[in-house]
């Protein structure tokens, strides 16, 4: 298998290729991907609706990393292969 450079040029080879995905950093297969995120939800009292109204979400996350090897990457979760 060639060696890629990148988290993206290897997701990009094994779509491809039609295989799993690799870690560049430590060559095992990308069995799990974790990234720890946070949300917060704000609701106001609007006057003149008499009702709470929820405000725009602050969203704050980690990089995600190989659970093998523990190295973070954005690319990690960044391609097609990804589904949200």
């Amino acid at each position: 298998m060639p060696k890629t450079k990148s988290m993206k040029e290897e997701y990009k080879l094994a779509k491809k290729e039609g295989r799993q995905p690799v870690c560049i950093y430590c060559g095992k297969p990308l069995d799990k991907i974790i990234q720890s995120q946070l949300q917060v939800i704000t609701w106001w009292w609007d006057k003149e609706k008499k009702c709470y109204v929820k405000d725009d979400c602050i969203e704050d996350a980690d990089k995600p990393f190989c659970a093998s090897c523990d190295k973070e990457d954005w690319d990690f979760v960044d391609e097609d292969l990804v589904d949200y």
